[in-house]
């Protein structure tokens, strides 16, 4: 367990795994990985917003769920080669279709999270748009 920020001098990080682990508190200091292309947290204690991940724009795969981040999905808008991103089980909140520009995107879980599903009829839209899969709850 611990804080994570003495990883902030690691620039040229591209793969940050710590599922499962007991880190904890914010994430704001991975701001400076920008370096970054794959982030992995789920099922560990970090907490607050998100937005500062805008900077992080080489990420490809994203996985916060099961954690205590929060924040508005409009700071995914810049991370146009995010292929994988899982936000289930997260205070993550606002609609799918505001991803419309990240053609990358072939994978996306929102199960459990405040991310509002669109209309049956603007999700077969998006999903045709982006070959994607979204996984979510009823």
């Amino acid at each position: 367990s611990g804080s994570l920020s003495s990883l902030q001098h690691l620039t040229q990080l591209q793969e940050l795994n710590l599922f499962g682990t007991g880190v904890s508190g914010s994430l704001s200091f991975l701001q400076t990985l920008t370096q970054l292309q794959t982030l992995r947290l789920f099922n560990t204690h970090v907490s607050g917003s998100v937005s500062f991940l805008q900077n992080l724009t080489q990420l490809q795969t994203l996985d916060l769920s099961i954690t205590q981040v929060s924040g508005s999905l409009s700071f995914l808008q810049n991370l146009t080669q995010l292929r994988m991103l899982d936000l289930s089980h997260t205070q993550v909140s606002g609609s799918i279709t505001s991803l419309q520009q990240l053609t990358s995107l072939s994978e996306m879980s929102v199960e459990g999270s405040q991310v509002g599903v669109p209309t049956e009829h603007e999700l077969a839209v998006f999903t045709q748009q982006h070959s994607i899969t979204i996984l979510e709850h009823d």
